[in-house]
């Protein structure tokens, strides 16, 4: 993540200006842009979710919010940013549909103790680059109820 690179100018930094997800992703570096379809394409997949592309406001701007009819948090955030985009899935820190460590690779633990607690949500944040669907998949089926 490049957290130097000027974002000013960006269509990602635009509140007033509604793009479209090929402006953001053309903004990508050609590697990040390959990761964050990887991303994209493996969120779309998982049945029952919904996208759309939504102002957040800061520090997420522009992002793609991946949701089903009565959750809440949204069910995952696809943040196309300039500067390295990232991937969060919000997952209940406790209670029905917690991730239990046990069935969670080291990788997708250590996620877990390093993200924020907000709200009752555990954050769990990568880089596009650094997600692997296969190894979420504990996260993304706790969001699902499968």
């Amino acid at each position: 993540m490049d957290a130097e690179r000027d974002i000013s100018g960006t269509a990602w930094a635009e509140v007033f200006s509604t793009p479209t997800l090929e402006t953001l992703m053309s903004e990508l570096d050609e590697e990040d842009r390959a990761a964050f379809e990887a991303a994209a394409e493996s969120l779309a997949e998982r049945e029952g979710w919904s996208s759309q592309l939504t102002w957040l406001g800061l520090p997420w701007r522009w992002s793609v919010v991946y949701t089903r009819e009565g959750e809440a948090p949204a069910l995952a955030y696809l943040v196309p940013d300039p500067r390295g985009p990232r991937v969060c899935v919000p997952v209940p820190a406790s209670g029905e549909g917690a991730p239990d460590p046990a069935k969670m690779t080291k990788p997708v633990r250590t996620v877990l103790e390093r993200s924020a607690i907000i709200a009752g949500y555990i954050w769990a944040d990568w880089a596009c680059s650094e997600f692997d669907p296969v190894a979420a998949e504990g996260l993304l089926a706790s969001r699902s109820g499968s």
